[in-house]
């Protein structure tokens, strides 16, 4: 795993409501080979919004999400902070890192020459191309966040944040 704790500070002068959206590669995610490890996010305060109750499980609030530079996909994920966070406060953590499953193997396919032709992460049934980037089975994953804030003032609540950002910012 790695660590990865996410907080917010409010640099601002008032009470805000905030929230933070983690985006992770859409093929990774749905394969269940890259996962949020957001152990204590309730207990400090946060709340996993999800993108369809219906669902088993946590659902992302965006899918197929484009962030310029990147050639795949992104599911984003919503964190909101349950309270007002007062000027100059600083939350605790909504994650504390990312890591791939450890059932996860990497396979290389091999050109007549020896070189690595192309890369796979693979665990159970899924299999899943490594070799186009932002991730590649010996580099790095890219993992995005960013913070969304609302001044306090006048609004009842966090849901104040639904109508304020009815889109991710990518």
């Amino acid at each position: 795993m790695i660590q990865k704790e996410v907080t917010v500070t409010n640099t601002g002068n008032n009470e805000a409501y905030v929230q933070t959206l983690v985006a992770v590669p859409q093929v990774l995610d749905e394969a269940g080979i890259v996962h949020l490890y957001d152990a204590n996010a309730a207990n400090n305060g946060w709340t996993l919004l999800d993108g369809d109750a219906n669902a088993a499980d946590v659902q992302p609030v965006y899918t197929g999400v484009t962030i310029s530079g990147e050639s795949l996909t992104y599911n984003v994920y919503v964190y909101r902070y349950n309270t007002t966070l007062a000027a100059g406060a600083t939350t605790a953590e909504s994650i504390e890192g990312v890591f791939i499953d450890a059932s996860v193997d990497a396979e290389y396919v091999y050109d007549a020459g020896g070189y690595v032709e192309s890369r796979y992460f693979v665990t159970g049934d899924a299999t899943v191309d490594a070799s186009v980037r932002p991730f590649d089975v010996t580099g790095k994953l890219n993992v995005y966040v960013v913070t969304q804030a609302i001044q306090a003032r006048g609004f009842a609540d966090n849901t104040a944040l639904d109508a304020q950002f009815t889109t991710h910012p990518w």
